[in-house]
């Protein structure tokens, strides 16, 4: 097969495919923000639990 073939061929797979590679990205990518975000909600409530001098830490 020739680069030109095996390029449409490409292009027709991700025409085809049933889930875009592009929207998977943005869904993993705003997954892992949103763990972050709550990452650093538990990071500061930790914070707060410390400095209260709750549970005996």
């Amino acid at each position: 097969m020739s680069r030109k073939d095996l390029k449409f061929n490409a292009k027709d797979a991700m025409r085809d495919a049933l889930v875009s590679p592009y929207m998977v990205t943005i869904i993993v990518g705003v997954i892992m923000v949103i763990l972050s975000v709550v990452q650093g909600f538990l990071d500061i409530w930790e914070g707060m639990i410390e400095n209260a001098g709750a549970y005996g830490l």
